[in-house]
């Protein structure tokens, strides 16, 4: 079988420079070469859809921005051998210290692209919720990262968006139902801790 080589390497012997080449099959090429090809067609399908009906220019400049931005931090990547697609969020995010913080400053520039497109603030509030949930669970050591690989807030936000635009009325209803689940949880979950504190004072004291 005729082999296709790729140099991987260099070593030096006295005075003579040596490359180790790496051999690989035209199978094996074909795959890589079908993996790039379904890289780019996926950054065409998600990245560069057409303009909408009645859209206004800077509009649509302002949607590709987002676009681009969600695809860069949440799809860039495929992993070989999963067909899982990872973004450079996971990957900021395990800078330690400043890492979650960079995400989160990059999912806010997406939420307030989505402000001047004319997304209501409900809708916008659901959008900081994925993005909150996104920082909170990504600051969590390694089960974090492993979390912003998959939770994938800036495509859930995108989405958002273009629900809204070619749906008002339904986005905002489901947001409407969301956010108020959210508050909800929230606001019980709060109240459970606080009682469950007092509950322990009592029994202490």
């Amino acid at each position: 079988m005729q082999a296709y080589g790729g140099i991987t390497g260099k070593f030096t012997v006295g005075n003579v420079d040596f490359m180790t080449v790496k051999k690989t099959s035209p199978l094996e090429t074909r795959s890589l070469g079908v993996q790039k090809h379904n890289d780019r067609a996926h950054h065409a399908q998600f990245a560069d859809s057409p303009p909408r009906e009645g859209s206004s220019p800077n509009e649509e400049q302002v949607l590709r921005q987002m676009k681009q931005l969600a695809w860069l931090m949440d799809e860039a990547v495929t992993i070989p051998g999963l067909n899982w697609r990872v973004g450079l969020d996971g990957l900021i995010g395990m800078i330690p210290g400043i890492g979650d913080l960079v995400s989160a400053g990059i999912s806010g520039f997406i939420i307030r692209q989505a402000a001047t497109l004319g997304v209501p603030k409900v809708i916008l509030l659901r959008m900081a919720f994925n993005t909150a949930i996104d920082f909170l669970v990504g600051a969590i050591p390694l089960i974090g990262d492993l979390f912003d690989f998959a939770w994938k807030a800036n495509r859930k936000n995108l989405q958002l968006v273009i629900g809204y635009l070619e749906d008002p009325t339904h986005t905002k209803r489901t947001s409407w139902f969301t956010v108020a689940g959210l508050l909800g949880g929230t606001v019980g979950a709060v109240l459970a801790v606080s009682l469950l504190v007092v509950s322990l004072i009592s029994a202490l004291f």
